[in-house]
């Protein structure tokens, strides 16, 4: 079916898109990288508790992968071919990620196994994939669970797209914690919130990390960005997604569903964010109020149909 390929081939993009986003001159900028192996953001936890959490871990792990060799084969791949491969697999994006922590936690992969090369000393590993795949949702566990296994986390160019990509607080204000993001991170970050349209992160930075106070705003270029992007979406073909989900299985709706409602999340939160923070023009305003009520209507409907073949 075309919208699941297509969603399919959207995802495996995760892998690559993100070096695309950044500024040749940005990404020469060093890397800090923390090591993490007693991380601050996992602090509250007593070694006690992490250590009888890893164990149990590790023996769930142990059996898992001793019952599904097929990951044996999947942890000799790279690039896209893991990714895809991974996918296909597990069915939907969540098992994907368990899967791969899976791997990890029984010694098939390491934690910080480069899996796609990205150019300027950057690579896409365990980490950045689960943070793309779990389509904004990766869970505080999920993350503490990267971390009791010894992941590495930087504060690059690279990562800051990542960030970006993240809808859960606790996750974000962990990750923020824990690879020592600061202020001089904010504009960035910011900036990265309006073109990934994640409302979350831009209020955490602007509200709760007092940005706002310090004078950081949306940059000229991220707005002119925004308002081309608004201006080049054409409205969703509804129809034509209704018909091609009726012909879909049980997994192909639940792939579609993941992906389908955050991607328009997204663009309404894009929205919300010029519409709160960005200093606008009459007429860009009266172009974004439009853009916003269009995508808030759409993901109602969108919603609707999912639901509706979901029940069937």
């Amino acid at each position: 079916m075309k919208v699941i390929v297509g969603i399919l081939v959207a995802l495996m993009l995760v892998v690559g898109v993100y070096i695309l986003w950044m500024d040749d001159s940005a990404s020469e900028q060093e890397a800090r990288n923390i090591s993490i192996q007693q991380p601050a953001a996992a602090a509250a936890r007593t070694e006690n508790e992490a250590a009888v959490a890893s164990t149990e871990r590790l023996q769930g792990a142990d059996a898992a992968a001793e019952e599904d060799p097929e990951l044996d084969r999947i942890a000799e791949l790279s690039g896209q071919e893991f990714a895809m491969a991974l996918l296909q697999h597990s069915g939907d994006l969540d098992s994907s990620i368990e899967n791969m922590l899976v791997m990890i936690e029984s010694g098939r992969i390491d934690v910080n196994k480069r899996i796609a090369e990205l150019g300027n000393s950057q690579a896409m590993t365990p980490f950045l994939l689960a943070v793309g795949l779990s389509q904004g949702q990766l869970t505080l566990d999920q993350f503490h669970r990267f971390l009791d296994v010894g992941v590495t986390l930087q504060n690059d160019e690279l990562s800051k797209e990542m960030m970006a990509s993240l809808d859960n607080p606790e996750v974000i204000e962990a990750w923020y914690e824990t690879a020592a993001f600061g202020p001089e991170d904010h504009e960035q970050l910011l900036n990265n919130s309006l073109k990934n349209g994640n409302l979350t992160l831009a209020e955490i930075i602007l509200e709760d990390k007092k940005g706002e106070l310090d004078g950081i705003k949306l940059s000229s270029d991220a707005i002119a960005g925004s308002i081309t992007r608004i201006q080049a979406i054409a409205p969703l073909e509804l129809q034509e997604l209704k018909d091609e989900l009726a012909a879909a299985d049980e997994k192909e709706l639940k792939m579609a569903e993941s992906f389908l409602i955050p991607r328009l999340q997204n663009s309404v939160d894009e929205t919300e964010i010029l519409l709160q923070y960005a200093e606008l023009s009459e007429e860009q305003r009266t172009q974004v109020i439009a853009a916003n009520e269009r995508y808030k209507d759409e993901l109602e409907e969108l919603k609707e149909i999912l639901s509706t073949h979901s029940g069937e």
